[in-house]
């Protein structure tokens, strides 16, 4: 059973985003899935490092529409963004020290 699902609930109605968060859903999957194998690390540092990739380019993305549309929580979304980067940071950093608790 994979780790996170792809619901409709998750889904903002605009299609080019929904499927940005699949593909981060994929991703999150991917890994969860490696680190549950215990597969090598080389595999994982690539799948991290994909979806570290991914996500900074749909960040930048969805920020871009942001400003293009005028969204008024773009703040927010921001303030969001940058805790989870922190936390995809912190998460690398750990997995880097080779940290028991990582996975």
């Amino acid at each position: 059973m994979a780790f996170m699902e792809w619901t409709e609930e998750l889904s903002v109605k605009i299609p080019s985003i929904d499927r940005q968060h699949r593909t981060l859903i994929g991703y999150i999957n991917k890994l969860d899935d490696a680190l549950g194998r215990g597969h090598a690390e080389q595999l994982i540092e690539m799948i991290l490092n994909g979806l570290v990739r991914y996500t900074t380019a749909h960040f930048m993305y969805e920020e871009m529409l942001f400003s293009l549309h005028h969204y008024p929580e773009t703040d927010g979304h921001k303030i969001a963004h940058g805790k989870l980067y922190k936390k995809v940071d912190e998460f690398k950093e750990r997995f880097a020290q080779n940290d028991p608790t990582v996975g």
